[in-house]
């Protein structure tokens, strides 16, 4: 039975930097690959499948106990997996800016 932070994803998991980021956000990027990459996308997505109606980054962070630094990365791949969407829906950050409210697609949803 594979590992419940593995189920839905490859053996390689990825983690970006933009061209344009500084050399400590290439360096990070570098650093979280494969298994790592993959847990914090499984524990993002588990906590959006708890939470059906969505969260913001922010939230997901407060909920997880993950830093944002360590959220914000995950969302792009989980979009590119189809295991994530944008709900369309908006809510304030704590610093009043607004955000994309997440939530959990049904792909994969036997692997839960």
């Amino acid at each position: 039975m594979p590992d419940q932070y593995e189920m839905n994803f490859p053996d390689r998991g990825e983690a970006f930097a933009r061209n344009t980021d500084p050399e400590t956000s290439q360096v990070a990027a570098d650093d979280i690959q494969g298994s790592k990459a993959n847990w914090y996308e499984q524990r993002v997505l588990n906590v959006l499948r708890s939470y059906p109606d969505g969260l913001t980054t922010h939230e997901i962070s407060d909920i997880s106990a993950m830093y944002y630094a360590t959220v914000t990365p995950r969302m792009k791949p989980l979009m590119a997996k189809g295991l994530i969407k944008d709900s369309g829906k908006k809510r304030k950050s704590p610093f009043g800016k607004l955000c994309i409210v997440y939530q959990a697609t049904t792909q994969n949803q036997e692997n839960k």
